[in-house]
């Protein structure tokens, strides 16, 4: 889904001439929001045992009635506007690209049948392989700080281009985080905040009653 939203129109209209003049030169009555379409997809697959499935022990099967379920999401990173200290130009809009997001969460549960009454053991994993994503904005404590970690950044030369922040052009993307393979990537400032998608696991059992 793809919306525009900002100012439509004038906010104010005055008698005044010279007041009017004024309300019309001020650009954010006129400021619109268009974000750039950013493409998304999602997979859920289940996989499932039958009955009967594998060894006994005390006369349940340990591998049936297994059903693990998978929901795995891509989406194309947001677009932004970035002019950066220095600027050569000024006017840009969503002209970056932030880093694309991708998570897979899972489902884990094993029944059990005694009669009429069922139990259903059960864990969901949230962002199963821990994929660290940096949240745009979330971890920066000002502009400085934000401005710090963008200049680090190796960006590609068409980008890199736009601003005189005299770092190397490479591949680089905003939302990259420092590893072994890129260490001059100056981290936020308050990063406690900059990942909030931390493998989560929940267990629970659930009880239900199969009456005829």
């Amino acid at each position: 889904m793809v919306s525009t939203s900002g100012f439509f129109g004038l906010p104010d209209y005055s008698e005044n001439p010279a007041r009017q003049r004024e309300i019309e030169r001020n650009t954010a009555a006129f400021y619109q929001e268009k974000p750039v379409p950013q493409p998304y997809g999602r997979a859920n697959i289940d996989f499932s045992t039958p009955l009967g499935f594998g060894p006994e022990l005390g006369g349940i099967h340990l591998f049936e009635d297994v059903i693990v379920n998978i929901l795995a999401v891509y989406s194309a990173g947001g677009y932004f506007s970035y002019t950066g200290p220095g600027a050569t130009k000024p006017g840009y809009a969503n002209n970056i690209q932030w880093a694309d997001f991708y998570n897979v969460d899972l489902r884990i549960s094993k029944g059990f049948n005694f009669g009429i009454v069922r139990f259903e053991l059960f864990a969901d994993i949230l962002n199963a392989f821990n994929i660290k994503y940096m949240q745009y904005r979330a971890g920066f404590a000002d502009a400085d700080d934000f401005d710090d970690y963008m200049k680090s950044l190796h960006l590609p030369d068409d980008i890199a281009g736009q601003f005189n922040y005299g770092n190397i052009p490479g591949d680089d993307r905003p939302g990259d985080i420092r590893s072994e393979d890129k260490p001059y990537i100056d981290m936020p400032n308050l990063g406690y905040t900059a990942f909030l998608n931390p493998r989560d696991i929940y267990w629970g059992l659930k009880l239900s009653l199969e009456l005829q």
